[in-house]
């Protein structure tokens, strides 16, 4: 036994079994999971994007969730187009057409990123259809637990007494 571990004292954990009352634990109990809308764009391959957001355009177009969707489709299909014109400029690698490209690609990344924030504002309104909505929509979910905010009262010294059954390391 070295001299260091010789000095730490163990201190037990007290907890009487079923203290933590899991077992009265129901599923309206639990963390609920909200469903976010994600877009997954790639940073440097323009030909992907395009292709992904023609993908979530083609979906949305006609889609009962999405009848006035916000920025208009034909903005983005528009962006999409001069998008696409850009990279082909660039393939002649003639000077200004990267910076020009760049801009543009810019310009789609904005009006999906609206895009995205109204599909996650319609699917917000159906908590039960969430999933299936960012689905329909072309994009992906990903999920995320919401955990409820704690009110601590105002006196401080309430939110800082230890835990009962729990004692501190000593020494």
């Amino acid at each position: 036994m070295s001299a260091h571990a010789a000095g730490r004292r163990t201190v037990p954990l007290l907890l009487e079994i079923g203290s933590l009352g899991m077992e009265r634990m129901t599923a309206s109990d639990k963390t609920p999971i909200h469903h976010l809308a994600v877009l997954n764009l790639p940073q440097y391959e323009v030909p992907r994007l395009l292709t992904m957001a023609g993908a979530i355009v083609k979906a949305m177009t006609k889609n009962p969730w999405f009848p006035t969707p916000d920025p208009p489709l034909a903005k983005v299909r528009n962006a999409i187009h001069e998008l696409d014109l850009a990279q082909t400029a660039t393939l002649s690698r003639t000077a200004g057409t990267v910076a020009v490209r760049d801009e543009k690609r810019a310009a789609l990344v904005v009006l999906l990123n609206q895009l995205k924030d109204h599909v996650q504002t319609v699917a917000d309104g159906h908590y039960e259809e969430m999933a299936s909505i960012i689905e329909s929509s072309g994009m992906s979910v990903k999920k995320r637990r919401v955990f409820p905010k704690v009110a601590l009262d105002e006196d401080p010294s309430v939110a800082h007494e230890p835990r009962r059954g729990v004692t501190s390391n000593a020494g």
